[in-house]
């Protein structure tokens, strides 16, 4: 026969074990993206560059465009808020074309990124009604 000492300990260990499993999922809960470390773009297996434009915050639906030369390549952010272009090592002209519904971006008219890979942050908001 258990004694209560014994009885409570399962309930412990399954508290403890729900703490250990939940923290890291809420370690990076943060405002305006200040929990997402910014990691150094690399190349792809290929060689190509991979160019990534990075929302703070997780918005769906900003339309980009990575232009080099005559070539224009349209990307659109998804539901985690960003958008990945992989293609030629080379420096592109980045512009926003469309912002996502009830949102506005605080992006110059253009930018440069590259010429290997790199990531641009973009500062979003709730527009003004």
């Amino acid at each position: 026969m258990r004694d209560k000492k014994t009885a409570r300990r399962p309930g412990a260990l399954l508290l403890l074990l729900l703490i250990i499993l939940l923290l890291p999922l809420f370690s990076g809960c943060g405002k305006n993206g200040d929990a997402r470390p910014a990691a150094e773009p690399e190349p792809s297996e290929n060689g190509n560059g991979v160019y990534t434009i990075r929302l703070s915050e997780e918005v769906a639906g900003f339309a980009f465009t990575f232009c080099t030369g005559d070539v224009c390549v349209p990307v659109t952010t998804t539901a985690d808020g960003t958008a990945v272009f992989e293609g030629p090592a080379a420096e592109y002209e980045v512009k926003l074309i469309r912002s996502a519904e009830g949102y506005e971006a605080d992006f110059p008219e253009e930018r440069v990124i590259g010429p290997a890979s790199g990531e641009i942050l973009v500062e979003v908001s709730e527009a003004a009604s």
